[in-house]
């Protein structure tokens, strides 16, 4: 069981530290970084904090899944707890989000096909919404 929490405040104090070692891995002018983390924290200054770091920990979680699923585990992400409990439980500071919890293991045989809930025709469409995406 995998507890996704993104930390609301954290980012703020460790901004420095990633946008360093981000410019170091791409040997970036030393001079831009300041002007890059500026415009990235006046940005982050402008979003509710609990809105942003839901939707960064649902992209890593997603990625999470992917890469558990590429290795042949099934995954299962749940909602539908209560986060004050499970930050209690585990002592998870008070400014984290608890976002999500995300089982991963083998289902017992036999794994059942799940193609999803709607058919794609229904879910995806093509350069507009609501056209129909085909497989063809």
């Amino acid at each position: 069981m995998i507890i996704a929490i993104g930390m609301k405040e954290e980012v703020k104090a460790r901004a420095d530290e990633v946008f360093i070692e981000g410019a170091q891995r791409r040997s970036a002018d030393p001079e831009k970084i300041e002007a890059y983390q500026k415009q990235a924290m006046d940005f982050l200054s402008t979003m509710k904090m609990d809105v942003w770091v839901n939707r960064h920990v649902m992209i890593a979680l997603t990625t999470m899944m992917l890469a558990a699923e590429s290795y042949g585990f099934d995954t299962a992400p749940m909602e539908g707890f209560d986060p004050a409990a499970v930050k209690k439980e585990f002592g998870i500071p008070d400014e984290a989000e608890v976002v999500a919890l995300l089982a991963i293991g083998r289902m017992r045989e036999p794994e059942k096909p799940y193609p999803g809930r709607f058919e794609l025709a229904r879910i995806a469409f093509t350069e507009h919404y609501g056209r129909p995406w085909s497989q063809r």
